[in-house]
């Protein structure tokens, strides 16, 4: 019976044990989405409020509106919000589970990856500049006039 006692004692410390490392992992993952979330947020907003993120700055490209004009505030809101939504909705999903609001937020997400795709079209917008009336150019074609 002692034998019994001291495998079964085993078996269960060994499930507890599988079960933190399971635990662990899980909140590792969870951390690094949050920080993944985070960064993404944050790295945008630069593109939110100078009409270039660091890639287009380095490329000396920039958010206008589809007429070549300069862009605005308004505009670049608009547009950052349609992009970035599904990183906003993951975000907030991951501490509120709501499994309609996490639905929406990948559909979103998987519309405007593939809406992406659009800028193969002849026009060379994506679907976000389409809809908010937006385009990326040089910043040396841009007009500097309203």
């Amino acid at each position: 019976t002692r034998y019994w006692r001291d495998w079964s004692s085993d078996v269960c410390s060994s499930d507890l044990t599988l079960q933190g490392a399971l635990f662990d992992f899980v909140n590792a993952v969870l951390k690094l989405a949050i920080i993944n979330y985070c960064v993404t947020l944050l790295v945008s907003t630069v593109e939110l409020f100078l009409g270039a993120g660091p890639g287009k700055m380095l490329l000396s490209i920039q958010i206008a509106y589809a007429d070549g004009r300069k862009g605005t505030l308004g505009l670049w809101a608009r547009r950052w919000f349609l992009v970035h939504a599904s990183t906003m909705i993951a975000l907030i999903t991951t501490f509120v589970p709501i499994l309609m609001l996490s639905l929406v937020g990948t559909l979103w997400g998987l519309v405007f990856t593939f809406g992406s795709l659009a800028m193969m079209s002849s026009k060379r917008l994506a679907l976000h500049d389409m809809l908010v009336g937006s385009a990326v150019y040089a910043d040396r074609d841009i007009l500097s006039h309203e």
